[in-house]
């Protein structure tokens, strides 16, 4: 967890402080017949407004006691309270514009507010829904993929992919070990999981060998680290200790079953055929780090031979040096698809799509293909509101 610089905190603040004052300006307008009553609600709303902004300098400002306390746990569900308080405060704001606009021509429409907190309520119970019921809601999307370079002792190749898994945050052991059962009753070929094993400590890994050993490939599991694994959201005392965590983390990659793939690449052997499975360290765009190194994966990898590409980010995929290279699948994770989505239509929608246009499910692109995780875990919230966490069964055919 990293502190947030003064002059952002400063501005943020202020914001909160003009969404809580229009929130309390909203309630004495609503509750002027009724004084008495809400006196207590308005000294109640502001009393809660003022600690929440307190806990936000403390935590934020000072992330440290956080980490020492040794839990995401105070941290994650405030993060929940702050979400659902400042998107019903947003909500409050919008609604009361009707009302203070109609003011302006002596005329009172009080239904304006009232609507608001209605909204506002419901957007709470949204919130709340997402963090106790959604986080723990877990789907298998499956697809199929047709190539004609796939060799043919690969057609109905069953990979399943993982990722995001953060297991910093998962309170229990039941989410996971669902995960596993459901993966194994897909009886994969191959599993690959594409980072993020922890949120930022090599802490974060003990006690789920038992849990991870149960899945089961034939042809091995594989995995790539995420931009989470390398500690970099962590304020170190010395490199030496960043460096002990990161070998921890990519030791238990090891003991869980999977081999880490670190900018190089693997034969995978069926029949008379090969293919090759290349994994690179995390690329992202800046601020997030550049561990990838494909000329070094590619070294032992014939031009023409059929590749799958594991990378954790997926704006990799977009990158020059990738579109020199044909891989004929991709897989990435990383975006949690805002961990929040929306279906209008039965089409699905996430504001990450505003910020990566690679956010989830099967992309192409000249006979290239590309798979985007929604990831199993959660970060910076433990929420996820139609956006369950997901498994991902992907078959290969032959054209």
């Amino acid at each position: 967890m990293r502190s947030i610089p003064f002059e952002i905190l400063i501005g943020l603040l202020l914001v909160y402080i003009l969404l809580s004052l229009a929130g309390y300006i909203n309630i004495s307008v609503s509750g002027a017949r009724e004084k008495r009553r809400w006196k207590i609600f308005r000294a109640v709303y502001a009393v809660y407004s003022l600690l929440l902004a307190i806990f936000f300098i403390l935590l934020f400002v000072y992330p440290g006691n956080t980490r020492e306390a040794g839990t995401y746990t105070v941290y994650f569900i405030f993060n929940v309270l702050l979400m659902a308080d400042i998107l019903s405060k947003i909500v409050l704001a919008v609604c009361s514009l009707p009302y203070w606009g109609m003011r302006i021509f002596h005329i009172q429409i009080r239904g304006f507010l009232y609507a608001g907190f209605i909204l506002a309520s419901g957007v709470v119970l949204s919130v709340f829904f997402g963090a106790f019921i959604g986080r723990n809601q877990l789907r298998v999307a499956e697809t199929e993929v047709s190539f004609r370079e796939l060799p043919p002792s690969f057609d109905g190749l069953k990979i399943v992919q993982l990722s995001d898994i953060h297991l910093g945050s998962l309170y229990s052991p039941r989410l996971l070990k669902r995960t596993v059962k459901e993966v194994n009753k897909l009886s994969p070929d191959l599993i690959l999981f594409t980072g993020d094993l922890v949120n930022n400590f090599s802490y974060e890994t003990r006690g789920w060998e038992s849990v991870f050993t149960e899945l089961k490939a034939p042809l091995g599991l594989y995995a790539v680290p995420g931009n989470h694994d390398y500690g970099d959201y962590h304020q170190w005392e010395n490199s030496d200790l960043k460096a002990a965590n990161f070998n921890a983390i990519t030791e238990a990659y090891t003991l869980f079953g999977f081999r880490l793939l670190r900018n190089e690449s693997v034969n995978l052997v069926k029949g008379a055929d090969t293919l090759s499975l290349v994994g690179v360290e995390n690329w992202g765009h800046p601020p997030f780090p550049q561990y990838a190194d494909l000329k070094k994966a590619l070294l032992e990898v014939p031009t023409q031979r059929f590749k799958i590409l594991m990378t954790h980010d997926p704006a990799h995929w977009e990158n020059a040096d990738v579109e020199k290279v044909k891989f004929e699948l991709t897989l990435s994770g990383h975006t949690h698809g805002l961990q929040w989505g929306i279906k209008p239509a039965g089409i699905e929608f996430s504001l990450m799509s505003l910020m990566n246009k690679h956010w989830g499910g099967l992309y192409e692109k000249k006979g290239c293909y590309l798979y985007v995780n929604r990831g199993i875990g959660t970060i910076g919230l433990i929420f996820r509101l139609d956006m369950p966490s997901e498994i991902t069964l992907i078959t290969l055919r032959k054209k």
